[in-house]
């Protein structure tokens, strides 16, 4: 994309343009207040070099230089700063002049230089060239170690200088640190402790084609840039920006980089600079407000002793400024397509810059003095990495696994580290402090250490084994639509088939405005630690628009540009966690299909809400007793009931009662996707029916009960099968010669009913006036009063509406007479509803409604 996406863009006349032979590398400074355009606009087209108050220094290649001055900024053209320092550089042609380690040595001579500690040192190191430069140099790398020619179990670390290639005094120092390292491992206790435990890289130019832009005999007019003109520390991968921000190929210095790394595991590096004198930590591509490092703490200490250290061999004057002499990158300028976001980012590597020295080509005869300054901490640096924690991941046969170990609560933005496949190690630099870490791996169950406690300046060993996984983790792929739990903003997620990572569909970003963002939201309660997967597929303007992907606010990966399906895995730990892809837009321009997919989510053991709605024989009821599990919950009057906490991802049996009655039961299958449920339960019972009079059944009477009718049996009987459930079924019975009788019965049990009539031709009205209750409606204390006119034996019990006996009050002898019968509500324990009373003997059955209430 061009870099007129947010400007008006004109041309300046009348400025001065200095052609320089070969890549027209132009340094020139200009002035600009606004921040926010110095770390978009102004680093996306030129590179900044450093930044003093509002004035800015730059260089530019002919293409970046044309663009930056139709931005209207009235520039200032620079010396060189390789040219400053001319007269004091003195050239080494021999190896011999090397040994007061104040000179440059010409290019031959490094390459000698570097050969001959091969040749005098055999067993301590191994030179390799990793590829060459646009130019055809080497890129040397020299291996450090006591067994050179094993990959030990021991961390790897690495030192680089000079990618630009104007910066020289890295050059000089680190080809000294080889020397040191190698002519004092039988000498000095902490060179030989480094060598024996460490696996030590080291590449001292980056660039040589830059530093020898005059020629293979002097450093004097050296070059930032390689031979095609192109800033090697703006070229690599950004996580922000994307595989190429600075819209050039990956030059041969970046991708022979990229290779060597890719080749190893390393732990811990340093890239030396020049410039200024101030060591820079990640991130380079955010400020510390809009991304910190999640180590960010550990940089701060690992750049605050390498200053500290400094500052007691130097002057009071050396590396004092910024913040004492050390600075967020980011927070200094923006820099994208940096090689240290590239190692923290991609290659998991803690790497910070150092910039040694406010002159970029230092005088030869200066070069001891700087050795002196930085030497206690060039060694002090390396020790760093036998500290924090570290150890093997295996499985259960004892074999090495390609596995990732996590910081809970801590790691994202792939500040996790990886095992090496070949033995399982790994290693954790990590601030001093007690953390949860879990191991994982494709095929494994996470293995979780609850508490590891860190001390400063020690390592501790932790191994892994990992049990293999048999158990299928519940993934969503979209294929029955998009998951309930699910919310969205500005715009709503669906499932299309336009791309699939499996299957046909996935969830898909709706179409949005320039300058919008849309999000999807999953809330979570993680039960059980466990692993958050999902594939993602980004189909839009490279380095404007991104899919991120946040857990409880704290930004865990960014993708942008148009590419195939990736998957992205993390640990959660137990607790609530809110889950967040946000697909979001700059201010113009689009490219791909301009949105997102998500596809085969998957995520630890969850809890959460469940609605569940139960039918019976597909109608709803109140107060049905539902048991889902261990959990207690009374229906609604829609049929349902909410659990507010409960495990998903399981199958629990659910049972429906009434009162104490099963209704039914069955399985639910519980999901993190699903908030709504729905169980029809099918209910059915056998209910007789007993019609008698005075306490005789009643043969032959006809019962009229659920769409049928019977007629009893000699016993006053008769039964009806497969009755439904239900709170008013509706009755009637009949005989000739008796008093009809008709009402409802709820039925939720296989239950006797009785009804009980009386003959045409007898007044039932003496009975009835001669039984009452007190009060009705009933709340607490109660009596019945019966009059008798002889002495018999008489029952009085209460009755729920379907004939069910709730109580006895009476039974036995009675007298003549008014006799009372006393009882209290709260104590029997009744609830509120409607009942019946009944009383019966020998002469006479009768029956009268009451209501309970609280």
């Amino acid at each position: 994309m061009a870099f007129n996406k947010t400007l008006l863009l004109f041309f300046i006349t009348g400025l001065p343009c200095f052609v320089f032979p070969q890549n027209n590398e132009y340094y020139f400074r200009f002035l600009e207040s606004n921040r926010n355009k110095v770390n978009t606009i102004i680093t996306q087209t030129v590179s900044i070099d450093n930044i003093k108050g509002d004035t800015i220094y730059a260089y530019a290649n002919q293409q970046e230089y044309d663009a930056f001055l139709k931005l209207g900024y009235k520039v200032e053209m620079l010396p060189h700063p390789s040219s400053l320092s001319a007269k004091a550089v003195v050239m080494a042609t021999t190896i011999e002049e090397m040994a007061g380690w104040d000179r440059y040595p010409t290019y031959e001579v490094y390459r000698a230089m570097m050969k001959k500690f091969e040749t005098d040192y055999p067993t301590l190191c191994k030179l390799d060239s990793i590829g060459t430069t646009v130019q055809g140099r080497k890129l040397y790398i020299l291996k450090i170690s006591d067994n050179v020619e094993s990959n030990e179990p021991e961390p790897e670390v690495f030192y680089t200088s000079t990618m630009h290639g104007d910066e020289t005094t890295g050059y000089i120092l680190l080809l000294r640190l080889i020397d040191y390292l190698l002519s004092n491992y039988n000498a000095l206790p902490q060179v030989r402790e480094l060598v024996d435990n460490l696996q030590i890289y080291i590449n001292p130019n980056a660039n040589p084609d830059g530093t020898y832009y005059g020629g293979n005999s002097t450093v004097v007019n050296a070059r930032r840039s390689n031979a095609n003109g192109i800033d090697i520390n703006r070229n690599f991968p950004d996580p922000r920006a994307g595989q190429h921000p600075d819209n050039n190929q990956w030059q041969p210095e970046t991708q022979a980089m990229m290779n060597f790394a890719t080749q190893h595991q390393l732990v811990l590096s340093a890239n030396f600079h020049g410039g200024a004198e101030v060591v820079n930590y990640p991130w380079d591509t955010w400020t510390l407000a809009q991304e910190k490092h999640p180590d960010n703490d550990w940089f701060v200490t690992l750049s605050r002793a390498y200053v500290d250290t400094v500052h007691k061999y130097s002057p009071s004057t050396y590396m004092d400024g910024f913040e004492n002499g050390i600075t967020n990158g980011g927070d200094w300028y923006v820099v994208t397509g940096g090689r240290q976001d590239y190692m923290n980012y991609y290659r998991r590597c803690r790497e910070i810059t150092i910039e040694l020295s406010n002159t970029k080509l230092l005088g030869s005869e200066l070069l001891p003095t700087l050795w002196n300054y930085n030497s206690a901490s060039l060694i002090n640096y390396l020790k760093s990495a036998l500290y924090g924690f570290g150890g093997t991941v295996k499985n259960t046969s004892n074999e090495p696994i390609d596995a990732e170990v996590i910081i809970l609560n801590r790691d994202r933005l792939n500040s996790s580290v990886k095992t090496n496949p070949s033995n399982g190690q790994y290693f954790r630099l990590i601030e001093p402090g007690t953390y949860q870490i879990v191991a994982i791996a494709n095929g494994y169950k996470p293995s979780i250490i609850e508490q590891l406690t860190v001390s400063a300046n020690e390592y501790q060993t932790v191994n892994f084994t990992l049990e293999p996984d048999n158990e299928v983790q519940a993934t969503e792929s979209f294929e029955q639509g998009v998951p309930e739990r699910m919310t969205f903003t500005n715009g709503t997620w669906i499932a299309s088939n336009t791309a699939a990572n499996t299957g046909t569909y996935s969830l898909k970003s709706p179409s949005i405005a320039n300058s919008q963002s849309t999000e999807c939201i999953l809330n979570i309660d993680v039960r059980k630690p466990g692993l958050v997967n999902f594939y993602h597929k980004v189909s839009s303007e490279t380095g404007y628009d991104f899919l991120k992907f946040y857990i409880d606010g704290k930004l865990q990966g960014l993708w942008s540009g148009i590419g195939n399906w990736e998957r992205f895995t993390t640990a959660l730990d137990v607790g609530a966690h809110l889950l967040k892809w946000v697909y979001i837009k700059d201010g113009d321009g689009t490219a791909g299909s301009d949105c997102v997919f998500i596809d085969d989510l998957s995520l630890p053991k969850c809890n959460g809400q469940i609605n569940l709605t139960t039918t019976i024989n597909s109608n709803a009821y109140e107060n049905l007793k539902i048991i889902l599990g261990d959990s207690i919950r009374t229906t609604n009057t829609s049929g349902m009931v909410a659990f507010l906490n409960y495990p998903l991802d399981t199958t629990v049996n659910l049972e429906a009662y009434s009162e104490s009655n099963l209704l039914g039961s069955n399985q639910v299958e519980l999901s993190w996707q699903r908030v709504n449920y729905w169980a029809n339960l099918s209910s059915h019972f056998q209910v007789t029916f007993e019609f008698n009079s005075k306490g005789s059944p009643l043969q032959n009477a006809i019962i009229n009960f659920n769409g049928e009718q019977k007629q009893t049996d000699l016993n006053g009987r008769a039964l009806f099968s497969n009755v439904p459930f239900g709170l008013q079924h509706p009755y009637s019975a009949i005989k000739d010669g008796y008093n009809p009788a008709s009402g409802t019965v709820r039925v939720a049990s296989d239950t006797l009913y009785t009804i009980s009539t009386y003959p045409t031709n007898v007044d039932t009205k003496p009975f009835e006036e001669c039984f009452s209750v007190y009060p009705n409606p009933i709340e607490g204390n109660f009596w019945v009063d019966i009059a008798l006119t002889e002495r018999t034996f008489i029952q009085v019990k209460l009755t729920d509406l379907t004939g069910k006996t709730i109580a006895y009050i009476h039974s036995g002898n009675a007298n003549p007479g008014v006799t009372r019968f006393f009882g209290d509500s709260k104590a029997m324990n009744i609830q509120p509803g409607i009942y019946i009373f009944a009383v019966d003997c020998k002469k006479f059955s009768l029956r009268k409604k009451v209501v309970f209430i609280n």
